[in-house]
């Protein structure tokens, strides 16, 4: 596809089948080169990463193009469109004229549809690390930036139908979502520099509601120096988290400190009880704060409008 110059019109164009993956390539470095993004002017920049989009998505349905290659493409793409974290999007730092006829162009073009189609697609196609890391970063990214706008509106008319809005969302979900064991231990100690090596999920028995109950507990092996028992809590906080992403239902969660001593805390929803416990001192707590992260607020927030629409719409039928 020969990029377009001001004045020129948008006609989408197939290469050949053979030719796909230098051709996505070529298109991915040309986004990266701001010199040549400048020179071509943001509306025909914006309009050829509308086709380049659309074409993307075309090959893989036809399989015409490997998912691995089209995805770092795709990435390239909805990332100049809408940007990535601290990084704006193509419709930035322009005057206010130029900035309007590149957001007419992205709502012509149907940008924003056909990049959550294929954020939730691509959530479900197999990937490199470094593009699954990519894809996460960026679908956190667009679920929450306003500039992008991901609403019910946007999201039914992605899906194509109302009743089809939350199984794309889930997929949303998925692409934004920690994949693997060792990211989700992340969630927990990467904010603490904690050597992943040295931490560990374990099944224990405890006593809970004075009966035995099999807890998965979140182990640390390594010595933390300066651990308190206001440290111990939140990364408890952050074990609650942790474990919805690695799946592990319940209510009641625990962290034990190995490489101090037993020193451990736990937290009993159900029963609004907890207790800390760091070098032998016991500290009881009637509530625990838990930080999620704001894409994960974002999704139930989006899950909560589209029941209440749900419901809606059947008492009105």
């Amino acid at each position: 596809m020969t990029p377009l110059r001001q004045g020129a019109t948008p006609t989408p164009q197939t290469p050949p089948l053979h030719g796909t993956l230098t051709f996505s390539r070529r298109y991915s470095e040309a986004l990266a080169d701001s010199g040549f993004i400048e020179e071509l002017g943001p509306v025909p920049a914006a309009t050829n990463a509308i086709i380049f989009n659309h074409l993307l998505a075309r090959l893989l349905e036809r399989n015409a193009v490997s998912p691995s290659v089209a995805l770092g493409a795709q990435l390239a793409t909805w990332a100049f469109l809408w940007g990535r974290p601290g990084t704006a999007g193509t419709g930035a730092d322009l005057d206010e004229e130029t900035a309007d006829v590149v957001r007419q162009v992205l709502r012509d073009g149907h940008a924003k549809v056909a990049t959550v189609r294929g954020l939730a697609a691509a959530a479900d196609r197999p990937a490199s690390g470094e593009d699954v890391a990519r894809l996460r970063e960026l679908a956190q990214h667009l679920l929450v930036v306003d500039d992008f706008g991901l609403d019910i509106e946007l999201l039914e008319e992605a899906a194509g139908a109302a009743e089809m809005a939350g199984g794309l969302l889930d997929s949303l979900a998925r692409a934004a979502s920690p994949h693997g064991p060792s990211e989700i231990l992340d969630v927990v100690v990467g904010v603490h520099g904690i050597a992943r090596g040295s931490v560990h999920w374990r099944t224990e028995t405890v006593r809970r509601a004075r009966a035995n109950y099999d807890a998965t507990t979140f182990v640390v092996t390594s010595t933390l120096p300066g651990l308190t028992p206001a440290l111990a809590t939140e990364m408890l906080g952050r074990v609650v988290v942790a474990a919805t992403f690695a799946d592990h239902p319940g209510s009641y969660w625990r962290i034990r400190f190995e490489g101090n001593g037993s020193s451990v805390a736990f937290w009993d929803a159900d029963a609004s009880d907890g207790v800390v416990m760091v070098d032998g001192h016991d500290e009881d707590f009637e509530s625990l704060e838990i930080v999620w992260p704001s894409w994960v607020r974002r999704i139930d927030t989006l899950r909560g409008e589209l029941v209440t629409r749900s419901h809606v719409a059947q008492q009105a039928g």
